[in-house]
């Protein structure tokens, strides 16, 4: 891979967390003046915290995340902290929190492709093993994130799980929700590798693999004959 120019670098590992740090703040100053109606103006540090990540990686390690992850990244914590909880998208849609732990279900899959694209392992299992393995690792951290918001709730004197009025209803409906999107995508993993020859699968897997010192074209071509 070539090496990149000082702007270039700049343009894709700086600028798009200080777009979101303008976002951030942006939305504190409204929240915080109309905080009668807008009361979670404290969410929008941890919006501009989580879009810094993927710079502090770069800056502390010189690792640079794959574009498609970043996007995910920036996309996702837009969605769920300054939408759903400084906006209060969770009031304007009733479905809102399923639907954003549907899509964690999916982005926990894809998230553990992309660390075993990056580790050199990615063709070194079976197409119907990775599916598998990816799909209880999304189970195991939908788990995970129930525990943290509990013990969130309990610190802050919160009810973001519903436990006073549902009790453990809306924490398992939680845990469904992540539960479909991530067997959705891996049936569609699945899918693609039956019957479209993987293709789609080739795509995702190149975007991954962007950055890394391993090839996956060149990993891909050694490995193909033993799927």
């Amino acid at each position: 891979m070539e090496k990149e120019s000082k702007k270039t670098v700049f343009l894709k590992e700086f600028l798009p967390f200080i777009i979101c740090l303008l976002i951030g703040l942006g939305s504190f100053a409204i929240s915080f003046t109309n905080q009668n109606i807008l009361p979670h103006y404290s969410m929008c540090f941890a919006y501009i915290a989580t879009s810094a990540v993927p710079m502090l990686i770069f800056v502390l390690f010189r690792f640079r995340v794959a574009p498609m992850m970043k996007i995910i990244l920036y996309v996702f914590s837009l969605m769920s902290l300054l939408l759903a909880n400084v906006y209060n998208f969770y009031e304007l849609w009733d479905n809102y929190d399923t639907f954003l732990h549907f899509l964690s279900g999916p982005i926990c899959c894809l998230s553990f492709l992309y660390l075993l694209t990056i580790s050199g392992g990615a063709n070194k299992l079976k197409d119907w093993l990775v599916g598998f393995i990816s799909l209880f690792v999304e189970l195991g951290f939908g788990a995970f994130w129930e525990i943290i918001e509990y013990f969130l709730d309990t610190f802050n004197n919160n009810n973001s799980q519903h436990y006073v009025e549902e009790g453990v209803v809306d924490t398992m409906h939680d845990i469904l929700a992540e539960a479909i999107g991530g067997c959705a995508f891996v049936l569609l993993m699945y899918l693609d590798c039956l019957l479209n020859k993987r293709r789609i699968m080739d795509v995702v897997y190149r975007q991954l693999s962007v950055y890394t010192k391993y090839d996956y074209r060149l990993s891909r071509q050694k490995t193909v004959g033993e799927q």
